[in-house]
């Protein structure tokens, strides 16, 4: 039988990667669901990765893992992970920038003057 699957997220440049993986059984498929459904099979994506430009509602998705043996479903994940989170490096990048070259002259100063 296929375990529950687990979803990860992949926050990107306005559009979010999600990806499923279950753990056990052979010959799976994944397929990806939004809540609430939408009532046709436009809202059903097939495969282990989806990749999701979200619109102003926020939406959850859920993924299921099936086999000739058995089905899975995963818990649901809210599209809103990727909106709390903070752009990778942020504002410490340019601050780095300015800091290091500082710190190597004001140490480079010391040697020389002692």
């Amino acid at each position: 039988p296929v375990s529950k699957p687990n979803i990860t997220a992949e926050c990107l440049n306005g559009s979010i990667r999600l990806s499923c993986f279950s753990s056990q059984g052979s010959a799976v498929t994944y397929s990806w669901e939004t809540l609430p459904p939408c009532g046709d099979d436009s809202c059903v994506h097939l495969g282990a990765t989806v990749e999701i430009h979200p619109s102003s509602e926020s939406t959850a998705h859920t993924c299921t893992a099936q086999n000739p043996v058995s089905r899975a479903t995963s818990d649901p994940i809210d599209l809103g992970v990727c909106s709390t989170q903070q752009p990778p490096g942020g504002r410490r990048v340019p601050l780095l920038c300015a800091v290091i070259p500082s710190v190597f002259f004001a140490g480079l100063i010391i040697v020389l003057y002692m």
